[in-house]
């Protein structure tokens, strides 16, 4: 293990959670001089030179959460050195977004003037009172013409909008 996670796992317990917000809280009345101060106290060393207050209070948000909370899943982890990898490799690339839903999640897309609502089950997706195997299936019905499901309902980059 490096350094880093040995340090944070020295800290102690963490604070409850109404503790936790009113820290992050705090951070919006800070100057820039103490937002410094609280960088190199949770960081242990010195904030960037040209960031700015915004972007520092941003990332200190984020660090009393990951450490009251925790950070991100070394899966999580993988996948972003991977997608790092895969952008140094070809600024063009496009991931390809694998979403599976928890059941009871709920899908919106406004189309023609209509809110159309999906809701992700167990077994496949509920819409206007009928079960689908597929985010496409859905997408068809609601257009009239072929789509990608996922890219209809905005979770990968959509073709060209067909005609109408």
């Amino acid at each position: 293990m490096n350094g880093k996670s040995d340090r944070r796992r020295a800290r102690p317990p963490h604070p409850p959670s109404s503790d936790i917000e009113a820290t992050v809280t705090s951070l919006e009345s800070m100057k820039l001089d103490r937002l410094r101060q609280e960088w190199r106290s949770r960081y242990s060393s010195d904030p960037p030179v040209k960031q700015s207050a915004d972007m520092l209070r941003r990332f200190l948000a984020w660090r009393i959460q990951e450490d009251a909370y925790g950070g991100l899943s070394a899966v999580t982890k993988r996948r972003l050195q991977s997608l790092a990898a895969a952008f140094a490799a070809d600024s063009k690339h496009q991931p390809f977004l694998n979403v599976r839903f928890r059941a009871g999640t709920v899908l919106t897309r406004e189309w023609n003037g209509v809110v159309h609502k999906v809701e992700a089950s167990e077994v496949g997706y509920i819409y206007d009172g009928w079960r689908f195997a597929s985010l496409s299936v859905i997408a068809r019905k609601i257009t009239g013409t072929r789509w990608s499901g996922p890219a209809f309902f905005g979770l990968r980059n959509a073709s060209p909008v067909p005609p109408e």
